[in-house]
C-alpha cells in the first residue's frame, strides 16, 4: 500500500471590516482641533449599513486611536483593521465637535 501525504488545507479567516474611509488629518487641523502630538486621522466616509455606521462613528470624527494605538497616519489604521478578524470589537477614541468619545465597533467580514 503506498503512503500518500495528507493534504490539510487550514481555513484562514476572511479580514476584518469596518466600513469607513480614513485619510491623513490635514496640518492645519492638529492645531485647531487641540491634538498635540499630530496623530490622528479623519473619518471621510463611511459606509451605509456597516460596521463603523451601526457603531455611530460619523464623516467628519477623527480617530485618535485605535484599541489604544495612536493613529499616526491613515496607512495604520487602514493597514490594522484587514489584519483583526470578524466578530472582534474594537475601541476607537475619537473627537467629534472637539470632544473625545469612545466608540466601539464589532468588525464584518470584508466582502
Amino acid at each position: 500500500m503506498d503512503a500518500r501525504p495528507l493534504s490539510l488545507a487550514i481555513p484562514t479567516p476572511p479580514p476584518g471590516y469596518a466600513g469607513l474611509y480614513v485619510v491623513d488629518l490635514a496640518k492645519e487641523l492638529f492645531q485647531e482641533l487641540g491634538i498635540e502630538d499630530r496623530q490622528a486621522v479623519d473619518v471621510l466616509d463611511v459606509r451605509r449599513k456597516s460596521p463603523a455606521a451601526e457603531a455611530g462613528l460619523l464623516e467628519g470624527d477623527v480617530i485618535v486611536s485605535c484599541q489604544g494605538r495612536p493613529m499616526t497616519d491613515a496607512k495604520t489604521f487602514n493597514g490594522m483593521i484587514p489584519e483583526l478578524s470578524p466578530g472582534t470589537v474594537i475601541t476607537l477614541e475619537i473627537l467629534r465637535s472637539r470632544e473625545r468619545l469612545q466608540i466601539e465597533i464589532k468588525l464584518g467580514a470584508m466582502r
